[in-house]
């Protein structure tokens, strides 16, 4: 790991062997620091577990190198052998750092996240702010776009939306924020004929 854990410009390296043990291990001005030395290494998962440095980042809320990646490149919608996006990582941090994960959320999707992206198990940032009952990550989200109508995990029962995904949690006050909002079940879309269609 030593290499690794080298800041200097040096020679530039072209993987590493663990971005966990990396963002750990350094500040984030040393780990910053590393990645302009060696730019190459952004979009590279390292060795050790398929990770990305900017999903990474966000796991360990280190706000300002997710910032840095971001400056030098980092592809936001990079997923991970284990289906983990860096916008759904972020939105995982609500329950315990509520104002850091609307702030990483924030960053990532106005520095071009995508997201409608479908992280593991087949979620969209909205189904995943639902999950996790994150109310302000939901309302910032949709303020951006995020569709209410989109069905993850068609093989259960034709899909679940983001509401069905927020009342089978039991988060009543999101659930009715996202009803006033125009958000429906799986069920009531399916169910509704579409208004573009021609007659037939």
């Amino acid at each position: 790991m030593a290499a690794c854990m080298a800041i200097d410009a040096g020679p530039l390296m072209t993987e590493i062997e663990s971005w966990c043990e990396l963002l750990q291990a350094r500040s984030e001005q040393e780990v910053i620091a590393f990645l302009r030395a060696h730019p190459a290494l952004v979009n590279q998962a390292d060795t050790t577990s398929a990770e990305y440095a900017l999903e990474q980042a966000v796991f360990y809320e280190q706000r300002e190198v997710v910032a840095a990646l971001l400056d030098l490149g980092a592809d936001p919608d990079q997923l991970n052998d284990q289906g983990r996006l860096a916008l759904h990582s972020a939105i995982e941090l609500f329950e315990d750092s509520p104002e850091l994960s609307l702030q990483l959320v924030d960053l990532l999707v106005t520095r071009g996240a995508d997201i409608e992206a479908r992280g593991f198990p087949d979620f969209t940032a909205l189904h995943r702010a639902c999950a996790v009952n994150a109310m302000p990550v939901a309302l910032l989200l949709i303020e951006r776009g995020a569709s209410l109508s989109a069905a993850a995990e068609a093989w259960i029962d034709g899909g679940r939306t983001p509401l069905d995904v927020a009342e089978t949690h039991a988060h009543k006050a999101l659930a009715a924020v996202l009803r006033s909002k125009g958000a429906r079940s799986a069920g009531d879309v399916s169910a509704t004929p579409d208004a573009e269609s021609p007659p037939a």
